[in-house]
């Protein structure tokens, strides 16, 4: 459901920060349950079940405040291939030097410890639980840390 909510908001606004501020009806900076509800069944025409709803909603809601900001809208919708490669690729200017950077310990793999930091260090903000998801994602669920060539996947 939430790949479909995904691409619905990319086709309809183009571009993320665009659907982050077409869904904050009241210009708080923040998407409440009835503004990401209402954005859902009315703009994008998904009819959603209220308990899968309440669920898409949690997860979205990292920091379990009861609304969605900015950044967990992004942390979200971003896939993997999205996780600030540009930034990091721009400080490092390589893909090999960027890797050496986040590869702290020096044991050919980078965890999901070292990549929070080297994201932070690069002024990228991500939580855990997302980073999780991405090597997840990138690894196949083979484990918590990606070697070298899981890191070219994801760029």
């Amino acid at each position: 459901m939430e790949q479909r909510i995904s691409e619905a908001l990319r086709h309809r606004y183009k571009s993320l920060p665009v659907s982050f501020r077409k869904m904050d009806a009241d210009g708080d900076g923040y998407i409440s349950k009835s503004e990401l509800k209402q954005v859902i069944e009315e703009k994008l025409d998904i009819k959603i079940p209220n308990r899968m709803f309440e669920e898409v909603f949690r997860r979205m809601d990292t920091k379990g405040d009861g609304s969605i900001d900015y950044q967990e809208f992004l942390e979200h919708f971003h896939s993997a291939a999205e996780i600030k490669v540009d930034l990091l690729l721009n400080i490092y200017g390589s893909t090999a030097e960027a890797f050496r950077e986040l590869n702290v310990g020096g044991n050919g793999r980078v965890t999901r410890d070292e990549l929070f930091e080297g994201l932070r260090r690069v002024g990228a903000r991500m939580s855990l639980r997302r980073i999780d998801q991405i090597i997840s994602e990138i690894t196949n669920d083979q484990g918590k840390f990606m070697n070298y060539k899981h890191f070219l996947k994801a760029m």
